[in-house]
């Protein structure tokens, strides 16, 4: 058998993707000092995580790869003794159409009373398209100054685009 031919079956079986990896759900994590809010409103910042006691929204721009789907969004926060509904969400902002045109891709609420607590979304398949979209992660709650919370970070799952689902140039000698 020639060389040629033996290397010529190894791409075939690759570009079928017969020996292709499994998916990986790999992790972006956003720590709670990347939140901006608006900027008429003053943000507090304990050990890392950021006070959203007095504010009632909180952003920060998302970047994964291209053609990544997302699968869930998880919080990590902490209340004060005053119980708060706490709501992060990913949401797509269609380029074209501006800011207030957006979809809620994947939402999880926080409702604990008193205490430190990771809060995880149902299983979501979102394809990012990073062309046509972009996208921010918000954090929302009512205004009320008479507790304190605190989010710590979101952390994005997601499956990275697949080497092998990339179209390659064919070499042809």
């Amino acid at each position: 058998m020639k060389r040629g031919s033996t290397m010529l079956s190894l791409i075939s079986i690759l570009a079928l993707g017969s020996l292709a990896p499994a998916p990986t759900l790999r992790h972006m994590f956003y720590p709670g000092k990347a939140f901006s809010a608006n900027p008429s409103q003053n943000i507090g910042f304990q050990e890392g995580c950021v006070e959203v006691a007095d504010i009632d929204t909180l952003f920060t721009p998302v970047f994964l790869p291209e053609s990544s789907v997302v699968k869930y969004l998880t919080m990590y926060y902490g209340n004060s003794t005053v119980p708060a509904n706490l709501t992060v969400s990913l949401v797509a902002h269609e380029i074209g159409l501006g800011w207030p045109t957006h979809t809620t891709i994947a939402a999880v609420n926080g409702t604990i009373p008193d205490g430190f607590e990771a809060v995880t979304s149902s299983e979501i398949s979102h394809t990012v398209d990073m062309s046509s979209t972009t996208y921010t992660i918000e954090i929302a709650q009512p205004y009320d100054m008479d507790r304190t919370t605190v989010v710590c970070g979101v952390r994005i799952d997601y499956i990275p685009p697949s080497i092998f689902a990339i179209a390659l140039p064919t070499i042809i000698r």
